[in-house]
């Protein structure tokens, strides 16, 4: 992942082969509660399914937990954070 940069300068989600070829952006991040903003961390491998999060965005602009197939579809988020004593943000 990229904290910055993509189609909105808000992040991206990206692969390539061992050797540096075939690079290829698997999603933009365009900010907002559907989507979030500058990820960050490392991504999880499950089943074809990276898991992930974001610093910003999601619901209450405090971060989010996301999956997308290893393809790149079916973004979706899983957790907007909000903050507080019982969540996390950012």
């Amino acid at each position: 992942m990229t904290y910055a940069g993509g189609a909105s300068d808000l992040g991206t989600i990206f692969k390539m082969d061992p050797d540096g070829s075939d690079f290829t952006v698997l999603h933009s991040f365009s900010g907002g509660a559907s989507d979030g903003r500058n990820p960050r961390g490392s991504l999880t491998l499950d089943g074809g399914v990276l898991y992930g999060m974001t610093r910003h965005g999601g619901a209450s602009d405090a971060g989010m937990i996301f999956k997308i197939n290893a393809n790149g579809s079916d973004f979706a988020v899983l957790h907007s954070f909000s903050g507080g004593a019982s969540d996390g943000r950012y």
